[in-house]
């Protein structure tokens, strides 16, 4: 039997270190939104979108993203936590259904974010206490977890999309990652989020599949390798340096097989050239989900010495099997489909009560709200890294 999320959050201890090594200006600023008791759900999505979109953010897909209003949001809040493990469960389902049924009509919402936004969870020390409350919450997601075979696991979800064209369906299946405020300023910051913690999941395959079938784009996999090697390329640097790295080419004779679109230096595609767009590494492996090593007092990274070999071939390789599960997308029928999302005709759509705040509590809001307005991805910068 698991013990109840509230039991485990009653059991998290407060992370000492926050006095000496306090939370960077932009985490706290998004979460004086998120965590205000007066917070809407739109507000809360509003802040951390545009939180996600900051230059310094190294993944460039979650930038479009958020930029595009392209993540489904579902945020837990204390009130939640200490209400039970059946409403936040049934508070999950609802808002992965609607993210769902949403994506399978070719609406480009390729990435599902569920946070839990507590000044409790936001401060809690990474350790033990704080895995064990982690787990529980992706339990209540009901998402299938298998362990990896060092100790990690693997957590994954699915996406449906229609074709417009032929009607068909296609599943796409990819890795859920993890992330927690605990992150920043550690070697592993490019794992923070403000609030709190955060399970996200985002469907590359969706993607490039409604650009070429939904907006009749070209092929968008090339697109999709030179965006994921320059998101690896840009992690965070630490006293550790990068959590992640691109390899350097064994035979740069081989860079010429990859069609790279003419560009004018400096740019994005010359920082790529002789590297190995085929492997990386890194000190935490990109698949895994809840990671042990995110949750030590070691300031160093565990695999320091022996880091995780990596590698791009599931987005390009077609004779891989992650490619077709995770970029082409498997064929299933329609009875597939609804079994899981429900029919259109059942389909019903979250409501939330508006809150009854204070005047001063709304200005306060729009202060801040604005203040994150600031992070932005502009139409140009978009556009740049749409075309690269």
């Amino acid at each position: 039997m698991s013990e109840s999320l509230k039991r485990l959050y009653d059991l998290l201890e407060r992370d000492n270190t926050r006095v000496d090594r306090a939370f960077r200006v932009d985490m706290q600023l998004a979460s004086s939104v998120i965590l205000h008791a007066y917070a809407r759900p739109d507000e809360q999505a509003a802040a951390l979108s545009l939180w996600l979109q900051q230059k310094n953010q190294p993944c460039l897909f979650g930038r479009i993203a958020a930029k595009a209003e392209g993540i489904g949001f579902c945020f837990l809040t204390d009130r939640d936590i200490l209400e039970s493990d059946d409403h936040v469960e049934r508070k999950i389902h609802d808002a992965r259904m609607l993210w769902k049924r949403r994506a399978m009509r070719g609406r480009p919402i390729h990435g599902f974010m569920l946070v839990v936004a507590s000044e409790r969870v936001m401060y809690a020390a990474p350790d033990d206490a704080l895995k064990r409350f982690c787990v529980r919450v992706r339990e209540l997601c009901g998402w299938q977890t298998v362990p990896d075979e060092v100790g990690n696991d693997i957590t994954t979800e699915t996406l449906y999309l229609q074709n417009p064209k032929d009607k068909g369906y296609s599943k796409f299946t990819f890795t859920v990652d993890f992330f927690a405020a605990a992150g920043d300023g550690r070697w592993w910051h490019d794992h923070r989020v403000p609030s709190g913690i955060a399970f996200t999941a985002n469907s590359l395959g969706h993607m490039v599949r409604t650009q070429e079938w939904c907006k009749g784009n070209d092929d968008q996999i090339p697109w999709a390798l030179r965006t994921a090697m320059l998101t690896i390329q840009t992690a965070a640097e630490t006293q550790h340096g990068k959590a992640t790295w691109l390899l350097g080419s064994v035979n740069e004779e081989l860079f010429k097989t990859v069609q790279w679109p003419d560009a004018k230096p400096p740019s994005e595609v010359e920082r790529l050239r002789c590297k190995d767009w085929s492997a990386y590494a890194g000190y935490l492996h990109t698949d895994h989900s809840i990671r042990n090593e995110f949750f030590t007092s070691d300031e160093v990274p565990p695999t320091k010495d022996r880091p995780w070999a990596m590698d791009f071939s599931y987005i390009y390789d077609q004779t891989t099997v992650d490619y077709t599960s995770f970029m082409a997308g498997e064929p299933v029928s329609e009875d597939e489909v609804f079994a899981e999302i429900g029919k259109p005709g059942d389909w019903r759509f979250i409501t939330t009560d508006e809150l009854d705040r204070p005047a001063d509590a709304t200005a306060e809001l729009m202060v801040s709200l604005a203040k994150c307005e600031e992070w932005r991805l502009s139409d140009s910068e978009l556009l740049s890294i749409l075309k690269r």
